[in-house]
């Protein structure tokens, strides 16, 4: 797949501003996800199938769903049983060095933030993370040459605001179509490569 960043949307340099998802682009959502499932109800659902849509009612109750996001997402125990995406420990401090403005926009908050900043701090990463909520990303967003998302319907409201805009690839997104303006991303290595490419 032949992705590009388009340079004529950037500053020059290390000026570019890059935003990123926190669940399914910093850490494995999915496998935190499956965890908690077997952790809770015995039940064995493998990470590139966990998403809301694809397992509430051939899988789990949407009962069982909510009670497994305030367990994985609010409980710092299990919070932070989080595994980083793959590349990911190589490629971002690699952006944090080169001094980008990399900002973490999410929509965790409260507690479930402070979750993901701890769990930020124990890598050794030193990022801005915004804790959005369940609201539009487009506010935090806003002056970002680049976003990179797991999750398809949150880029869609950021068409206008940033130029930018990466679906992070998983099983559990496949199945969705991308359109003008937002772009498929396989891996950090990726991500990078198009970075240093177009600066």
């Amino acid at each position: 797949m032949n992705i590009i960043l388009s340079p004529a949307h950037f500053t020059t340099g290390e000026d570019m501003k890059i935003g990123l998802d926190f669940d399914g682009v910093i850490t494995d959502a999915g496998d935190l996800k499956s965890y908690g499932a077997k952790l809770l109800y015995g039940i064995d659902i493998p990470p590139e199938r966990f998403k809301k849509r694809l397992i509430v009612g051939t899988e789990m109750t949407a009962e069982q769903y909510d009670r497994l996001s305030k367990t994985i997402y609010y409980d710092r125990e299990v919070g932070m049983r989080m595994r980083p995406v793959d590349g990911m420990l190589e490629y971002l401090p690699k952006l944090l060095e080169e001094g980008y403005d990399v900002r973490i926009v999410t929509s965790r908050d409260g507690a479930a933030a402070d979750i993901a900043r701890a769990w930020l701090r124990e890598q050794g990463l030193g990022v801005e993370l915004i804790g959005n909520g369940k609201g539009s990303k487009a506010i935090p967003c806003t002056g970002r040459d680049i976003f990179v998302d797991d999750d398809l319907p949150k880029l869609e409201e950021l068409i206008g605001t940033v130029p930018n805009l990466y679906l992070f690839s998983w099983g559990y997104n496949t199945q969705e179509e991308t359109h003008s303006g937002i772009s498929r991303i396989e891996s950090w290595k990726q991500i990078y490569r198009r970075i240093k490419e177009a600066t």
